[in-house]
């Protein structure tokens, strides 16, 4: 299966909402940093998980109440601020 990584920019506050298993490109989502992680030389860790562990995530804000890969009904986007 193909990878790819993409370093994308967004001015403050425009950033799309990002969650587990998400769609993009006609491919799914399976590792998101929230930072530049290509500028910063270490080398990249793969992490392996096995599908009985998938099937048992549940959504942080609101304990697993719609599919996985499905937005939360309970979020809505909001704005982080770095300059507190």
């Amino acid at each position: 299966m193909g990878k790819f990584t993409f370093v994308i920019e967004f001015e403050d506050g425009k950033e799309p909402p990002v969650h587990a298993h998400m769609e993009a490109l006609g491919g799914k989502v399976v590792a998101v940093a929230f930072r530049d992680a290509l500028s910063e030389g270490n080398p990249t860790q793969t992490i392996t998980t096995h599908p009985q562990v998938l099937s048992e995530m549940r959504c942080f804000i609101c304990n697993g109440k719609h599919p996985i890969g499905v937005a939360c009904p309970l979020s809505s986007p909001s704005v982080v601020s770095h300059n507190a």
